[in-house]
Parts: structure tokens; sequence; C-alpha cells
């Protein structure tokens, strides 16, 4: 029991360091499991009616499109991407940074339609996810057979977000 107090401390602690959000975590969905060859996840309800949010911890560096699809395959949809630092532009400004080394000379603006692909490929890592729902079943990446594998049955409806 103690072990999961510290987890969650440290979750708490990933959470205010890297996206300056400060989050009282009142439940754990689940702790730690692995989401890829290098990376972990938790996935936890917040107070006061906040929601359900999911943070992806890895040793090596992730970037959003390889957020995304660990969500997805996790068994997550993500509502939400919260940028690091708290900067709101975080997102789009790397997006065009990505672009100009590309085409070094074409004029781009946060809106456009061509900034869709270099989205993917900002850096992201640790990542904070909005849950907007869980689709029946949580899963585990399993290195040794490159698989998922439920470890968890439920759904984002019969999670209380009000408490």
């Amino acid at each position: 029991m103690n072990s999961d107090f510290f987890t969650d401390l440290a979750v708490e602690a990933s959470i205010r360091d890297n996206f300056n959000k400060r989050f009282d975590i009142t439940k754990m969905i689940v702790r730690d499991i692995q989401v890829g060859p290098t990376a972990h996840a938790s996935i936890f309800k917040i107070k006061g009616g906040g929601g359900v949010y999911a943070l992806i911890r890895s040793a090596s560096e992730l970037n959003v499109g390889d957020v995304m699809k660990m969500a997805r395959k996790m068994g997550v949809d993500a509502d939400e991407l919260l940028p690091p630092a708290g900067v709101d532009s975080y997102f789009d400004d790397k997006a065009i940074e990505k672009f100009r080394v590309v085409f070094p000379g074409k004029h781009i603006t946060n809106n456009s339609e061509d900034l869709r692909y270099y989205r993917t490929l900002v850096p992201y890592t640790p990542a904070l996810i909005k849950v907007a729902r869980i689709r029946g079943e949580l899963c585990e990446y399993k290195p040794e057979t490159r698989e998922w594998q439920v470890v968890k049955r439920l759904t984002y409806a019969k999670i209380d977000t009000k408490a």
C-alpha cells in the first residue's frame, strides 16, 4: 500500500513539474501499466469533478503521434492533450518549427491544414491526456510478445467523475 501512495505522489509531482498543474488524485484507475517498450501510463481521476486523465512517461523520446497511438491501443480516447509547462501554443509552435525545417521559405500559419502532419511529430514526453472515453477495457503492452493484453475491464460511464 505504501508503494501505491508514493506512486500517486510521483504522478502528482510529475504533473506539477512538467505541466504547471496541480492535480489532487482521488482514485487511481490503473498504475504504471506498460504501453510501449520503455513507456508506462497511469490513469486516474482528479478531485472536484475534473475528469479522468492519463499520464504517459517514457525513458525514450515520444512524439504526439506515438502518444495518440499508445492511447488508442490502451483503449482510451483522448479529449485533450495538455501542453508542457502550460504553454497553450506549444504544439503549434513546435509543428511550425518542424514545417520550416522541411519548407524553409514557405509561409505557414497556426491554423493551416499543412500543419496537421507536423503536429504528430512534436516531442511530447511526458504526456498528459484528458480522457474523453474508455472503450470498455484497458490494455497493456507485453514486450515479450509485442501484443496488447487486457488488464482491466470498465467503461468511462461507470467512473464517477463528480467526486
